[in-house]
């Protein structure tokens, strides 16, 4: 037991030995710092510059390290940015050897030393300075040409830049910083740059812009006698979020105005899209001149496609109007000129490669064939009932052939003639129709066989054809049905007419659109490729992490 008391006393004289030792050289560091400070200060006055004549000028080393390119403000056109000053100047008053005091450095709060006034000139919001000021780094056993002072204030500037919304959305932007002292010239303060460009070793890479250079320039403003530091940053938008979010739909949009034309005229929603589409145009060009800064100096890339697809909707819109015009004419409203006729039924359907179907489609031929059947059946009806034809003639009524289906009258007509028989109907038909005299001559054949003596009732008949000419007599009854018969007939040729010039009126406005369709599809095409083309940016990618380290290590060898 008293071997365990031993050690342990052992051991607590040595902790306290090691305590004291640790303590004497604490207090003996911390006392060499304070005698340092206390004889460095001694007599120090930060108002005056640490120069040891007055015509000497103080130089100042300046490196801009960037964080971050936090945005670009567009519309107020303000740059904001995360920056570190590095300042570096020399105080000869805060000189000192470390073999004397054995004090490399020391940090003192800012307001105990003279530190530069260096401001940013084109300030936006106010705060010429930095917002948080650290202390001053103070380093010993400096040469001749070296700096003992160090100070990195942190500051997050937002600074004016004019915004040229040329290309906008893809543009490229030359943003400035300048930075000087606020109240010496270049005979009491000099600034210099420590390096070429902008310190980009701790830069967070923006997701808005791209960094292409930021080199720095010293700037001697001889009107004002001021020395500054102008830092050019060279950026570029990225364009991704634009396009997806605005080129696209634009494009598309513009392109779907194009299919107003392709669309039928008869369904009644023309007009409806247009509107539309009008509608959207403007409402794309609304955001766009909420993004862009109100200048009148140029006018930004998107808004001229912008305009361009809005002129072209309403154009769109006034051309619609005329080919809706021109589908719902009629005869009885217009007649079509011959050079209507000649440019847009016969021209342009070649050119367009357009083949016009038949005028008489095969529903409007069986039409045609019943009533023309019905009316040969009542016609034959009419001569059985005054025994004009037998009956079994009458009963072995057959479907006509082909031939005979497509009766085509070219010319009705009553006759007045002098002689025994004054009356003389004359019927005047084509060749194709030859069935029709053949057929009549062959009631008269029978009438006479069977009425010899009732000859006088009948009035003659002339049935011409291409071919020849035939004389034959009918009843008066057989007279009135032929009449109504040829005004069915007459009535039937009056509606294909005007079916059939109607229908021309809609093929005018079906060639029409299919033109406009073709003309506005190279006009859209065209127009988009000379207007967002024109940007000349719009091809090249940007690889901003290998862009970054070729400026770091070119900044760091320079």
């Amino acid at each position: 037991m008293w071997m365990s008391f031993k050690i342990d006393l052992v051991f607590f004289i040595h902790l306290i030995l090691l305590f004291n030792c640790a303590h004497k050289y604490m207090v003996e560091c911390s006392t060499d710092e304070e005698r340092l400070i206390k004889k460095l200060f001694k007599g120090y006055n930060k108002l005056i510059r640490p120069v040891r004549n007055a015509t000497d000028a103080i130089e100042i080393t300046m490196d801009l390290v960037l964080l971050q390119l936090i945005n670009v403000y567009e519309k107020e056109q303000i740059m904001k940015t995360n920056v570190w000053l590095n300042l570096r100047w020399r105080d000869f008053q805060l000189e000192w050897s470390t073999k004397d005091h054995k004090v490399g450095s020391f940090r003192v709060p800012n307001e105990r030393v003279w530190t530069p006034d260096i401001v940013l000139f084109n300030n936006a919001d106010g705060n010429y300075e930095a917002s948080f000021k650290p202390n001053v780094v103070v380093y010993g056993d400096v040469d001749q040409n070296s700096t003992n002072i160090l100070w990195i204030p942190p500051a997050i500037y937002k600074s004016s830049c004019t915004i040229d919304v040329k290309y906008f959305p893809f543009d490229e932007q030359v943003c400035e910083m300048r930075f000087g002292s606020w109240t010496f010239d270049a005979h009491q303060v000099i600034i210099k740059r420590e390096k070429p460009m902008v310190n980009l070793e701790d830069y967070l890479p923006s997701g808005t812009w791209d960094i292409i250079s930021v080199p720095v320039e010293e700037f001697h403003s001889k009107d004002t006698n001021r020395m500054e530091l102008v830092y050019h940053f060279r950026i570029r938008r990225k364009t991704l979020f634009y396009t997806v979010n605005l080129i696209i739909p634009t494009v598309l949009i513009s392109f779907l105005s194009i299919f107003v034309f392709y669309l039928p005229t008869d369904e009644g929603e023309k007009m409806t899209l247009c509107i539309s589409i009008l509608l959207a145009l403007v409402v794309f060009l609304l955001l766009v001149s909420k993004i862009l800064p109100p200048t009148s100096m140029v006018i930004p890339l998107i808004s001229k496609y912008l305009i361009f697809t809005l002129m072209m909707n309403i154009v769109t819109i006034l051309n619609t109007v005329i080919i809706i015009n021109w589908n719902y004419r009629t005869p009885r409203t217009h007649k079509m000129p011959k050079w209507v006729r000649t440019v847009f039924i016969e021209f342009f359907p070649k050119i367009l490669f357009m083949k016009r179907p038949d005028v008489h489609n095969e529903q409007e031929m069986s039409q045609s064939q019943s009533k023309t059947e019905y009316c040969s059946h009542n016609l034959d009806e009419k001569i059985g009932a005054k025994n004009f034809a037998t009956r079994s003639d009458h009963t072995n009524t057959s479907p006509r052939p082909k031939q005979q289906q497509h009766v085509k009258l070219d010319k009705i007509y009553l006759d007045k003639k002098s002689g025994p028989r004054k009356n003389r109907f004359v019927l005047q038909t084509s060749s194709e129709n030859e069935s029709l005299a053949n057929k009549a001559t062959a009631f008269q054949r029978n009438a006479r066989e069977k009425n010899p003596l009732n000859d006088a009732k009948y009035i003659e008949i002339e049935a011409t054809t291409s071919d020849d000419d035939r004389t034959f007599e009918f009843s008066p009854d057989i007279l009135d049905a032929a009449d109504k018969i040829t005004y069915i007939t007459n009535h039937i040729k009056s509606e294909n007419d005007y079916e059939e010039i109607r229908d021309d009126w809609k093929y005018v406005a079906l060639v029409i659109d299919r033109l406009q369709l073709y003309i506005f599809f190279l006009v859209n095409l065209i127009g988009t490729a000379v207007i967002l083309f024109d940007a000349p940016y719009i091809f090249q990618f940007v690889d901003q992490q290998k862009i970054l380290k070729e400026l770091i290590e070119n900044n760091k060898f320079t």
